[in-house]
């Protein structure tokens, strides 16, 4: 601590460090354990026929620099646990700290960017573009010295750009989750009756909850939960512009940001967001005005290098500031719509046009999920949960067997799970699959990815009895041979109330809504699902992007065809 109470430069600094490269760890540890599963050679949606459709299309370096992936040289199963192995070790390399932690930061965050690159329809939740973005602002902080030294401490201060830059990181993420929740809303409106008890609906409504959201939800009074709605709102809207006045305000301000991924980590499994945006809050704490920083580093701020990370700082800044206006749900292909937002006058095209091509980086993003709307009455206590059903012998009606999601709510006697820091993709996936906020929706008007839905093609790798994708659920029928038909069957999930949970031990009570999905085992839905001639995007990439260089989309009546083959059953989720 120093003089003044608070962190010093450089302990707030080494903690940050390390704490974002422990947040990396985790992430490769975790996605070690699931990354065949999700694009190995028999996975949902396997990375080399990616990448194959990749070279086939865009040949020549271009391909290199719109799909930037060391699996470019090899894209077997061992080839993707590899990077994830690699990128665990750059990790910890930078939470030990000394000579090598630059380079450490380098490689854990190219590793990064080689994932998502193959896999981001499972690799761009919040909390991963938190991560992707923050593993980047990591290449311009001060290095931590080594912890064999007894230190956890920065070896320097940082410089005022990079302290600016985590600074505004940090603003956004929690700006941009209040801005979505209270967006639009005056203090009446988010106060009224209807939507005070908000937080009390989310225990149940939100991807996975804790068993302490299962008490909460029940045994918290309302007066509680009107207050913490009030609370958040002073968190997440009233605090963030404190962070850039001086101390003791910015650290006033970074204080109950701390606390309220506490209180949300209790309550929900959210990956590493938690432990990443508090780790972010940690410089605040500095009494340092920036100004001083300006002269900290002496000579080292106007080296080359101190200019030149100061430049690609500033350019990083004007990206952030363009995607403030967008959301979580629309961070991967703003720049690509049309018409543009009103806001963007057209002087603002080239810095658009910018935020396109430096998008498969992944260096700045949108921030916010989950805004502050009561939903109807009927469906205030319950969520809809979809459950893959497969069967032999369709004919027989009590022959379909039920496919058991490993953490996401299936078995009503399943207790809710802690399991964050770690993060399940598919189980959080299948909850947005539910709201109908799928990847392949935010991926129609980017040119990167023009993946099938990927529920349609986890069917497929169980219509194969693919190991890695059984290996997904906790519990797997079939497994003496394939199915020969599947399903998708809706319910309507709500926690058991207190007597129904100690009279018959279950957590939560379903209803079928009906099948979602009928037949995937018609012949003809698998030859299109299996064939080669999927929606090809690279077709509108090339023309639009590759040779005229502009974002156009394709005209509606193209639109609506891709959409259909894409969605083999459209409004299925309705």
């Amino acid at each position: 601590m120093d003089s003044a109470g608070w962190l010093s430069d450089e302990v707030a600094w080494g903690l940050c460090v390390r704490g974002i490269a422990l947040s990396a760890l985790i992430t490769f540890v975790s996605l070690h354990t699931q990354i065949v599963a999700l694009v190995g050679s028999d996975g949902i949606t396997p990375a080399r026929a990616f990448l194959a459709h990749a070279r086939k299309h865009v040949p020549g370096p271009t391909r290199f620099v719109h799909w930037p992936t060391l699996l470019w040289v090899a894209c077997s199963d061992q080839a993707l646990q590899g990077v994830c192995v690699l990128g665990a070790i750059s990790a910890l390399a930078v939470v030990v700290g000394g000579a090598w932690s630059a380079a450490a930061a380098v490689c854990s965050w190219a590793c990064l960017v080689s994932l998502v690159s193959v896999a981001s329809e499972f690799l761009l939740f919040p909390w991963d573009c938190v991560l992707l973005e923050s593993s980047f602002l990591l290449l311009f902080a001060p290095a931590p010295l080594s912890l064999l030294s007894g230190s956890v401490a920065a070896a320097t201060k940082p410089s005022l750009a990079a302290a600016l830059a985590f600074r505004f990181l940090l603003f956004r993420v929690m700006f941009g989750m209040g801005m979505l929740k209270f967006h639009g809303k005056s203090l009446f409106d988010f106060f009224s009756a209807q939507n005070r008890l908000y937080l009390r609906w989310f225990m149940v409504q939100q991807p996975v909850p804790t068993v302490l959201a299962f008490y909460a939800y029940h045994y918290v009074p309302d007066v509680v939960y009107k207050a913490a709605l009030l609370a958040m709102f002073a968190v997440e809207i009233v605090a963030p512009p404190l962070l850039f006045l001086p101390c003791p305000f910015s650290a006033l301000a970074a204080l109950p940001m701390i606390a309220l991924q506490g209180g949300i980590m209790s309550l929900g499994n959210y990956g590493v967001f938690n432990v990443l945006t508090a780790v972010l809050a940690l410089p605040q704490l500095t009494c340092t005005p920036d100004a001083a920083l300006l002269w900290a580093r002496g000579d080292a701020a106007w080296s080359v290098w101190g200019v030149l990370g100061a430049c690609v700082l500033a350019v990083h800044g004007v990206l952030a500031v363009l995607q403030m206006p967008f959301s979580s749900y629309t961070t991967r292909f703003w720049m690509f719509s049309d018409p543009r937002p009103p806001w963007q006058h057209p002087s603002l095209q080239p810095l658009i046009d910018m935020c396109g091509w430096v998008a498969p980086l992944h260096l700045a993003h949108s921030y916010g999920v989950f805004g502050v709307d009561a939903p109807p009455p009927d469906r205030r206590q319950h969520k809809t949960v979809l459950v893959i059903e497969g069967t032999a012998t369709p004919a027989d009606p009590s022959s379909w067997l039920e496919y058991e999601w490993r953490y996401f709510a299936s078995n009503v006697r399943t207790r809710p799970p802690f399991f964050a820091p770690h993060h399940p993709r598919v189980d959080q996936q299948v909850f947005y699959e539910g709201r109908d906020l799928r990847a392949c929706h935010s991926n129609l008007l980017n040119p990167f990815r023009w993946d099938l839905s990927w529920m349609h093609a986890l069917a497929l790798a169980l219509k194969r009895n693919a190991p890695a994708a059984r290996g997904l659920f906790a519990s797997a029928p079939f497994a003496d041979g394939p199915p020969t038909h599947l399903r998708l069957r809706s319910y309507r999930y709500r926690f058991a109330s207190p007597d129904e949970h100690a009279a018959d031990g279950v957590w939560y009570v379903r209803e079928s809504n009906g099948i979602a999905v009928p037949f995937l085992g018609r012949p003809e839905c698998v030859e299109l699902l299996e064939a080669e001639e999927l929606p090809s995007l690279f077709v509108w990439w090339r023309r639009n992007v590759f040779e005229r260089h502009s974002y156009e989309p394709d005209p509606p009546e193209l639109v609506a065809a891709r959409i259909e083959k894409i969605e083999l059953y459209p409004g299925m989720f309705d």
